[in-house]
């Protein structure tokens, strides 16, 4: 292999690709993408609900009702006086947006609430509804039963669980297990979508230049191991750059959204301390007590805003880093072999569907498997499956994120991934070898065993 030309042909795969202006437009939009996908996230559950549904209560206890009037006004109305049929006919006319029926015997467990509604308010409606109706039932049977306060409050107390983790030097630190389990997650995610995303670029690349007869006269000059060797590294440096852009580029974004998002956060929670600040000097000025100017206006006034976040975001490791860039370049070295293997056995892009699927299928197996691997990243089964090579890149950054992975089961699925690649690669070359110059007629997996059985 003549080292030189593959340099020649990756230098040419990486200008070629950087320089195209929908590199830099799908650099640049894919951050801010997610940004605005984050931001609009939170503006949603921020936005004001509108008006809420009006829910007309027919209460045959006769103490319920009181309850959930005294819950939320707004939205309960007391329908005492009339019947369920007469309500009924509310809801249908669009009076009332629901009816409420509580049967006498729910005190004693046996009945059901009913609500008769159009299907308005969606599960938001029927999750908050069926909330309060719990919450005043199981209130009226504490009160039918005696039970003292003192009772209720311990009963209604919540038993505290904290999680320490112990290192490798016997230190305790704090365990944020939930974080790095969506991070392993989130990182198994981008290499699969990466895997697809430049194996299919890699594909299409081989497909316009058998379509341009561009092929025929690379060919002559360059062997085929040399030009796919020095194709798929060239794309690979394009990700590498692209990817480095993006970490930029997202911890830009987040330096800078950073202090918007805790003020919309310090407003929201400061409203209620604000409010119940405003009502304790009120109600001080009103018992006599003598209030400071200073206190005064401080509750007058908004809080001071923050730009600080009201929660602690953990550290990524250095090293986690690092193994996703690694177990990326491992994973984009062996199936873009295969991609460009495929590509070579057409003349079009759909005509590569048929062949595609069997590369496809681990890629979306390994994300299938991650969902399993996140709850539980130390079982033999997520051991197993993240060693083998075509599930390492997804599953085994997943592991390394959420666990202490023995660096030997690291090196094992490493070298098990280096010596598969160079085999694919062998395999990847044959068929890549007699598929550019084959033109015309549709390649099917006979087709494949016999060129992988020519020799050299």
């Amino acid at each position: 292999m003549n080292f030189n030309k593959v340099r020649i042909v990756l230098e040419r795969e990486f200008f070629f690709r950087v320089k195209t202006k929908m590199f830099w437009i799908s650099t640049l939009l894919v951050p801010f993408g997610f940004a605005l996908l984050i931001g609009g996230s939170i503006a949603i559950q921020l936005w004001p609900q509108g008006n809420e549904e009006v829910l007309a209560i027919i209460d045959e206890t006769g103490v319920l009702s009181e309850s959930l009037l005294a819950e939320d006004e707004a939205r309960y109305l007391n329908y005492q006086d009339k019947t369920i049929e007469e309500g009924k006919q509310d809801v249908q006319s669009g009076t009332i947006d629901g009816l409420l029926v509580l049967p006498n015997s729910i005190l004693e467990g046996e009945g059901d609430a009913e609500l008769i509604y159009k299907g308005s308010g969606g599960l938001s409606l029927l999750e908050s509804v069926r909330g309060d109706v719990r919450s005043v039932v199981r209130e009226q049977r504490l009160a039918q039963a005696e039970i003292t306060d003192e009772i209720r409050e311990l009963f209604d107390s919540r038993v505290g669980f904290t999680s320490t983790k112990l290192n490798e030097e016997g230190i305790t630190e704090e365990d944020n297990t939930v974080f790095y389990s969506a991070i392993g997650f989130i990182l198994g995610l981008i290499i699969f979508v990466a895997l697809t995303s430049y194996g299919t670029i890699i594909l299409k690349g081989v497909v316009e230049e058998k379509t341009n007869r561009i092929i025929e006269i690379i060919a002559s000059s360059i062997k085929p191991i040399e030009l796919l060797v020095g194709k798929i590294l060239g794309i690979s440096a394009v990700a590498i750059v692209q990817f480095g852009l993006w970490a930029v580029l997202f911890t830009g974004i987040s330096a800078a959204t950073t202090p918007i998002v805790a003020f919309v956060m310090a407003q929201q929670e400061g409203s209620a301390e604000q409010m119940t600040s405003r009502e304790d000097v009120v109600a001080s000025a009103t018992n006599g007590e003598e209030v400071e100017l200073s206190q005064a206006l401080e509750a007058a006034t908004n809080p001071s805003p923050t730009t600080e976040l009201p929660f602690q975001i953990p550290e990524i490791p250095v090293s986690l880093v690092l193994y996703f860039f690694l177990f990326f370049i491992l994973g984009y070295l062996l199936y873009s072999s295969l991609f460009a293997a495929i590509g070579s056995t057409t003349d079009a892009t759909s005509d590569s569907q048929q062949l595609m699927m069997p590369v496809f299928i681990p890629i979306f197996m390994a994300y299938m498997f991650n969902v399993q691997i996140m709850q539980n990243p130390s079982t033999t089964f997520a051991t197993v499956v993240s060693m083998i090579p075509l599930f390492t890149p997804i599953n085994m950054i997943t592991r390394v994120a959420i666990s202490e992975v023995p660096f030997w089961q690291i090196g094992v699925s490493v070298v098990l991934m280096i010596g598969s690649i160079y085999g694919v690669l062998l395999i990847s070359a044959r068929i890549y070898r007699i598929g550019i110059l084959q033109s015309g007629g549709k390649v099917g997996f006979k087709d494949l065993a016999k060129w992988l059985r020519q020799s050299n």
